[in-house]
């Protein structure tokens, strides 16, 4: 079905290179060919007399992923790009001059029993720290690298190597050239002019002027002039944050020579008296530049460290660029948005430029209009995501520069004693604590790139992490051995052992305090009480008093998300175990009646709704098809949906679904796993604390005169918040948007056989749900005013909800280890 051409949306990019190409090749991927229904007229504009900068050669692995998404063949694009392939980063003399770590494109080992590698490896270090490889030798990818070899990655997860990925090195300009071929092919038009005027109009850019006197308009601008920054800052006025206070290299000198040797499989990072060189193998040539800061050395100086640090024969004359780090403070206004270097620029360090323009591309298509008409909400969203990607990956530099011990020029004493960005300060103190790696639910770096550069620059956690389980007693006994020839036992001596409190002879151990002996209490219990380790830590659960069920005691039943799968499958509960032992039942989404204007019914699927198609999500593509007059349901390309609507479910079938389940069934069953994992009940209920003005909990005292003191608490009695409504007492009040404000439930005989999901019904003043059990209906509702238990809806502003945690300051035992007690 062709789209009438007045519907087809009119985008215009502005500026060529690696930016404007990539963006113009998957736009034209994605809109259509020139044989299909197009849904856009693409039009970039470029000039040959600008030129582009063309330095960014080395990428990371998400490159393989965006020429996959465009169908290109990978041994094509080598062949046409020199292209070489790139397992890593090595860094030079970064942490101490003489130091080398590479920054791999793959993990450090496997998890074992749930904890990341690393803290099983640095736990062995600490015991026998001549005996232990490592950490780097345990990377495929690093081994590979120092021994100049490569091979793609094995799709067999049982295989080591499965365990890395790879990216590439190549030729900026061959590639834009590669992709400007691609993209042509698909309908985008090219104009070669200098654009000399942005027409301004009611929606933002209403037209360019070209030098020629050409006129373009347009309903979607995308800004990949570079630096410049054309539309975005010249015509719109965007903004830009600085981020030189913490990324302080300004410039760089770029120049190409002969290869010399044979091809490594990775760049080279090399740390310089006011900056970093880089080394870049192709098939054809080397690429080497010289990043430095203008604040602490001057560009000759700058030029002449790179020339006489030059591994191969010099084949053109060094050139100097200029940049400010940061990014804008919008990247998308009104019909403008900006990609690449128009919309901000972080030094190469870690390869990050091509990515953060693969990630805008990736974000503009996932929020592509349906019309000129542009909704301001997509622009909010894309700058939000932006911004967020761009702090992160400034975080992952900055931890390059901050992490040093170098103090030999005035440039490293700057970097190492600067402020740092709250976020990374946070991250930093995480691991040296513990060795916690914060993981990032989506973004670009994952654990083991912090780890290589952690461990690489000399940041050594302080502790192992309590869920490490304690080491073998025949390890142990083999530290106790060596101990004995030594003349004392320093305090720290016996945690570089490894040696739990129990082998030392230490009789304290830390007390977590679960405040609430019910369905949110035990259900804390069991998962601490299963992942710590009990010759260091104690469990016990205080009853609050209140009979509730910590919860908001909204019915006898509970619905399970299937966030929870892994929670129950520790705890050696399956759905199926968990469903025949309480009386409950499954669900694979939730049937919303009388919500929305047109009494039309909608349902929540809990499993995946279609699969995308070149990069754009299902729900889109179907939006278009409804668009074009094709009647296209969301749930009938659900398979839970399906099977739901079918009044169909089987146990064993891999699809999410939660489980309504009774409450006390419920909870005696975790109360029993608990127990059995080694939490305590404790001898009486709660009556009072003694809480310090910083907000510790000093002390727990029971009705039958017992005295706690713990080292963690946390508070599940409910709304009650018996602890946190005192350390806390400030709540986030959220009725404006959750009105309800009163809720009681019923109980009635089913109808028939259960049905596998959550029926939620809209009311004049609320929602009354239907939760189906074996033999039986559990109906509650909740609503503005009327019957029930009253309750708000709001969350305690420190602490989040009614699990509130306290974290005292740990207490030396009297062998004076450094455990946590």
């Amino acid at each position: 079905m062709e789209l009438d051409e007045r519907a087809r949306l009119r985008i215009v990019i502005v500026g060529g290179g690696t930016a404007g190409w990539m963006t113009a090749a998957t736009l034209g991927l994605t809109t259509g060919t020139p044989s299909a229904a197009r849904l856009a007229d693409i039009t970039l504009v470029e000039s040959e007399e600008i030129g582009t900068v063309g330095v960014g050669e080395a990428t990371v692995p998400h490159i393989r992923f965006f020429n996959q998404r465009l169908g290109i063949d990978e041994a094509d694009f080598v062949r046409r790009t020199k292209a070489t392939f790139k397992l890593g980063i090595e860094f030079c003399d970064w942490g101490r001059i003489g130091d080398s770590y590479i920054h791999p494109f793959g993990d450090f080992g496997h998890d074992i029993d749930g904890l990341p590698f690393h803290q099983h490896w640095l736990h062995a270090t600490r015991g026998k720290p001549d005996e232990t490889p490592a950490l780097a030798a345990c990377s495929l990818p690093i081994v590979a690298a120092r021994a100049g070899r490569f091979t793609p990655p094995l799709d067999d997860p049982r295989s080591v190597g499965s365990t890395y990925s790879y990216a590439y090195q190549f030729d900026a300009g061959l590639y834009a050239a590669y992709l400007r071929d691609y993209a042509e092919a698909r309908g985008v038009t090219r104009i070669e002019g200098r654009v000399e005027h942005v027409e301004r109009g009611p929606s933002g850019i209403a037209a360019l002027r070209l030098a020629d006197g050409q006129r373009i308009e347009g309903d979607l601008f995308v800004d990949c002039s570079g630096f410049r920054a054309l539309l975005i800052e010249g015509a719109l006025k965007a903004g830009h944050e600085d981020w030189a206070h913490w990324l302080p290299c300004d410039a760089a000198w770029a120049v190409p020579t002969a290869n010399a040797g044979a091809l490594v499989p990775y760049t080279r990072a090399t740390a310089r008296d006011a900056g970093w060189q880089w080394r870049i193998p192709l098939q054809h040539r080397t690429g080497n530049g010289h990043v430095f800061s203008t604040r602490f050395t001057d560009p000759e100086r700058a030029r002449a460290v790179l020339l006489d640090t030059l591994e191969g024969e010099v084949l053109a004359e060094p050139r100097m660029l200029r940049f400010r780090t940061g990014r804008r403070h919008r990247q998308w206004i009104d019909n403008c948005v900006a990609i690449g270097l128009s919309a901000g620029f972080l030094e190469p360090l870690e390869s990050t430029s091509i990515h953060l323009i693969q990630l805008a591309i990736g974000k503009l298509i996932e929020l592509y209009p349906n019309d000129a008409v542009l909704d301001p909400a997509d622009a909010a969203e894309f700058n939000r995501a932006m911004a967020l990607e761009y702090d992160r990956v400034r975080d992952f530099l900055v931890l390059h520069y901050c992490a040093t011990e170098r103090d030999d020029t005035p440039f490293w004493r700057h970097m190492r004693t600067m402020d740092l960005p709250p976020s990374l300060a946070g991250k930093i103190a995480a691991f040296r604590d513990r060795g916690i790696v914060e993981q990032y639910r989506e973004g670009m770096f994952l654990p083991a790139s912090w780890l290589a550069v952690y461990y690489g620059q000399r940041i050594m956690p302080e502790r192992i992490h309590p869920r490490r389980r304690t080491a073998r007693r025949g390890r142990a006994r083999a530290c106790r051995g060596g101990r004995r020839r030594l003349p004392s036992h320093r305090r720290g001596d016996a945690d570089a052992c490894g040696l739990s409190c129990a082998d030392r002879g230490c009789s304290v151990t830390a007390t977590v305090a679960v405040l609430g002996a019910n369905l949110c209490g035990w259900i804390a219990a069991a998962a601490l009480a299963q992942r710590l380790p009990r010759e260091s830590y104690r469990v016990v659960v205080i009853d609050d008093g209140t009979g509730g069920d910590g919860l908001g005691d909204f019915a006898p039943v509970i619905a399970v998300p299937p966030a929870l799968a892994g929670f129950h499958a520790d705890l050696d509960l399956d759905a199926a175990t968990l469903v025949r032992m309480t009386g409950g039942g499954h669900a694979l989404g939730v049937a919303f009646g009388g919500w929305r204007a047109d009494g039309a019914a909608t349902f929540l699927s809990y499993g995946e709704t279609g699969a995308p198609l070149e990069g754009i999500a299902f729900h889109q593509l179907a939006g278009r098809l409804r668009a074009a007059g094709h009647p296209v349901r969301l749930a009938d390309h659900a398979l839970s949906a399906v099977a739901a609507q079918a009044g169909r479910f089987a146990p064993g079938a891999p699809i999410a679904h939660a489980l309504h389940l009774p409450v006390a069934p419920y909870e005696a069953l975790l109360r029993g796993a608990a127990l059995r994992a080694g939490a305590e009940r404790a001898s009486a209920d709660f009556v009072d604390a003694e809480i310090a003005a910083n907000g510790i909990v000093e002390k727990l005292t029971l009705a039958d005169g017992t005295g706690i003191e713990p080292w963690l608490v946390l508070d599940c009695s409910g709304t009650d918040a018996r602890i946190a409504s005192r350390t806390s007492p400030a709540s986030e009040d959220w009725s404006s948007w959750l009105p309800c404000d009163r809720t009681h439930a019923e109980t009635v005989p089913a109808q028939g056989a259960p049905p596998p999901y959550t029926q939620v019904d809209a009311q004049d003043t609320g929602w009354t749900a239907t939760w189906p059990l074996d033999g039986a209906d559990v109906r509650p509702t909740c609503s503005v005013g009327g019957n029930g238990k009253p309750f708000r809806a709001a969350s305690r502003s420190r602490h989040g909800g009614a699990i509130a945690s306290h974290w005292a300051p740990p207490r030396v035992c009297s062998n004076r280890c450094t455990r946590p007690h």
